[in-house]
């Protein structure tokens, strides 16, 4: 039994649209919630030319502290440390896990004041222009959240499944330092002078 030549290039073709169909549903499915999340962010989160990553004060600042200039203060926390991440390697995958549906508990979304009592200790901002996010981080790095463009609300959403690669990610780059051994974990040195 032979095979048509053009039945062949037909069933390629058919087989080619439906995997792109396919791949094109995967993508959408795979960070749906994401994009409506970020909404228009989501392009600055993607790819954005300036990356900083900020170390804040853990409390905000008594007074008047404006969360507009990201150099002073941020949701109203002074800004105590700067990283430009801008030329950084592997920062596409840092900016990926903000895009991925399956590092987020969307059920535990929720919406609070910027100058809330919540242990905001870091922020990454990325900036196009004009153009610029910022995104709050939790301490633990388990919670992250979306500061309002006025600066005075945050949609809050915890992230506990980027925490361990966020903090390995920004220690790799020195933006963060290495946390130190807890005294529980001896030393070889130690294991060698005791015995």
């Amino acid at each position: 039994m032979q095979i048509s030549g053009r039945l062949v290039i037909v069933a390629m073709f058919v087989l080619a649209i439906s995997m792109a169909a396919g791949a094109w549903l995967y993508q959408y499915s795979y960070s749906r919630r994401s994009a409506e999340f970020w909404g228009e962010s989501s392009r600055l989160i993607g790819k954005s030319p300036e990356l900083q990553f900020l170390v804040l004060e853990s409390t905000p600042a008594e007074g008047d502290a404006s969360g507009d200039d990201p150099t002073n203060a941020v949701a109203g926390r002074p800004v105590t440390d700067y990283h430009d991440l801008r030329n950084e390697k592997g920062l596409i995958h840092l900016r990926h896990v903000f895009i991925q549906d399956d590092n987020f508990s969307w059920g535990a979304r929720q919406v609070e004041p910027a100058a809330s009592t919540r242990d905001w200790a870091y922020a990454l901002r990325f900036v196009e222009g004009p153009s610029e996010q910022v995104v709050l981080l939790g301490r633990d790095f388990k919670v992250l959240g979306k500061l309002s463009t006025d600066g005075k609300q945050v949609d809050v959403l915890p992230c506990p499944r980027i925490a361990t690669p966020l903090q390995r990610y920004l220690t790799d780059v020195g933006a963060l330092k290495p946390k130190a051994k807890s005294d529980a974990e001896p030393t070889v040195a130690a294991e060698s002078a005791a015995r």
